[in-house]
């Protein structure tokens, strides 16, 4: 009988041992290990999740940062306008919308551009609403410019999704 379980015992042993168990796994950007006198250390950037631990000799947080955005949704124009100028849905599926409050602007025009500067849509704003289909355009980050004769009057970032 003590045959037997000890076989058992042994058999379990070197099954488990044959196959690694990994906790976690991610895709990362980088990472690496780092040795020292003090320990040593497996890191990787790219995580979102983290966890802090504080104690006298120091802080140390599992894990790596948490992701940080800071986006941009408008830039003041080139000259100051008692007009009103809004551009939305930001982001944007299929249509922007851009609404004019206040007096509307002699020769209206606006003009999206893709990040290289490109003009990729323009037109004219005859009314308070105008609606500009994104449609056609791939998911990009594009910058929409009002226009009022040919000084600049607001400049959005729009995001297509």
């Amino acid at each position: 009988m003590k045959k037997i379980v000890l076989i058992l015992t042994v058999g379990t042993v070197f099954c488990f041992s044959l196959n690694r168990a990994f906790a976690q796994q991610g895709i990362h950007a980088s990472g690496g290990n780092a040795n020292g006198t003090g320990g040593s250390v497996s890191y990787s950037v790219g995580q979102v999740f983290y966890s802090s631990q504080s104690s006298s000799s120091g802080n140390i947080v599992q894990g790596v940062q948490q992701p940080f955005e800071l986006v941009v949704t408008e830039v003041a124009g080139s000259i100051t306008s008692p007009v009103k100028c809004e551009a939305f849905p930001n982001p944007a599926i299929k249509d922007l919308k851009i609404r004019i409050s206040g007096e509307m602007p002699e020769k209206a025009t606006w003009r999206v551009l893709d990040l290289k500067g490109v003009t990729v849509l323009n037109g004219t704003l005859n009314q308070a609403d105008t609606i500009v289909s994104l449609a056609d355009l791939p998911m990009a980050a594009y910058s929409l410019q009002i226009f009022s004769g040919d000084k600049e009057m607001r400049s959005f970032k729009v995001l297509k999704q």
